[in-house]
C-alpha cells in the first residue's frame, strides 16, 4: 500500500483545470503512472479505449468517488496490456 500511495491536487479554477498526482520516486506507483502515460503515447488503440471508458463512466456516475471505483475493473486489465508491452519493449521508466 505505500508503494502505491499518492498525493493529489484538484486545482481551484475554475478556468484552468489541473491535476497533480505526486508519487514517491521508485516506488510501484511511479513506476505505474510512467509505464500507463509511455503505453497509452505508443497505442493509440488502448488510448482511446480509456477515453472511451472515461467518457462512458463520467455520463453515469455523478460522484466522483463512484467514477474512479468504477475505472478500477478497466485499470486491473490494462496493467497486464501495459506490462505486456514494456517486456515487449523493453521499457524502463525514466
Amino acid at each position: 500500500p505505500e508503494q502505491w500511495s499518492k498525493r493529489f491536487l484538484g486545482g481551484c479554477d475554475p478556468g484552468n483545470h489541473v491535476h497533480v498526482h505526486v508519487r514517491e520516486h521508485g516506488s510501484a506507483g511511479w513506476r505505474f503512472a510512467l509505464l500507463f502515460r509511455d503505453w497509452l503515447r505508443h497505442e493509440p488503440t488502448e488510448r482511446d479505449a480509456y477515453a472511451a471508458e472515461k467518457r462512458r463512466l463520467v455520463d453515469i456516475h455523478a460522484a466522483t468517488t463512484d467514477y474512479v471505483v468504477a475505472k478500477e475493473p478497466w485499470f486491473e486489465q490494462a496493467w497486464q496490456r501495459a506490462n505486456a508491452w514494456a517486456g515487449r519493449t523493453g521499457w524502463q521508466p525514466r
